[in-house]
């Protein structure tokens, strides 16, 4: 019974917002005027458009409200419980901040690099299909040689049709004999040591070209991120006080 009351007096609630939506004047002074206050907190019409621009949120003005009305009364409510006093919540809250910095940098990174995608590279990258690829991957956080790869790191004999996207654009600009870095399909960051290239490619597909053009200029930018993280892990100062393997 209690719950069913609480229900119907939201519901009660998003009608009179909704019919206040329908007759509030619209002006541009009115912005931080209160469409509806919860407990005593107002919401206005200038959060309702902050709303209304992200692209995750309904057109609906009603829908808006009636989301932002449930959003506030959960959060009142965890509040109340002290639930953001728990130290759980705290590291979480840490967490989320820490790697939301951590994105936003790296994004920021990806849209000042300037790069391009030439015929050519997409040409290698086709050439790569119906060959078997003989190579070495070994997860690492910091610089390998080709020696270590091969002994800590794990060996496929693999055609390049049934690799996985990450290691297709990494090896394709690869010859072998060459190492390089890459980021796997479960977003490690791992070495690469390429022995071998055996077979003749396949006969021309139906490949998408356009496709096939950006993954590659995508994995270029990923590249180069990788190299800069790198560049900025040289120029620190790291002391270690343990002992690293």
């Amino acid at each position: 019974m209690k719950y069913l009351i609480i229900i119907i007096g939201l519901f009660s609630a998003l009608t009179a917002v909704t019919l206040l939506i329908l007759v509030w004047p619209d002006d541009d002074n009115s912005q931080n005027d209160p469409i509806v206050t919860i407990n005593g907190q107002p919401l206005t019409r200038q959060k309702i458009a902050d709303v209304k621009n992200d692209a995750n949120h309904s057109e609906s003005d009603a829908d808006n409200i009636s989301e932002l009305i449930t959003k506030h009364l959960l959060i009142s409510e965890a509040q109340r419980r002290k639930l953001d006093r728990e130290p759980t919540f705290r590291l979480a809250l840490k967490n989320f901040y820490e790697q939301s910095l951590i994105d936003t940098l790296l994004q920021q990174v990806k849209e000042e690099i300037e790069t391009e995608t030439t015929a050519a590279e997409v040409d290698t990258y086709l050439q790569s299909y119906g060959r078997i690829f003989t190579f070495y991957t070994l997860k690492t956080s910091g610089s390998v040689n080709q020696s270590k790869i091969k002994s800590l790191g794990t060996k496929y004999i693999t055609r390049f049709d049934d690799l996985d996207l990450s290691l297709r654009h990494a090896l394709a600009t690869m010859q072998p004999g060459e190492t390089t870095t890459a980021l796997s399909s479960q977003d490690e960051r791992i070495a690469i040591y390429l022995e071998a290239i055996q077979g003749e490619p396949v006969e021309s597909q139906n490949y998408d070209i356009d496709l096939i053009r950006e993954q590659i200029h995508q994995m270029k930018i990923e590249r180069q991120v990788n190299s800069w993280v790198e560049n900025l892990r040289n120029k620190a100062e790291i002391t270690y006080h343990t002992n690293q393997e």
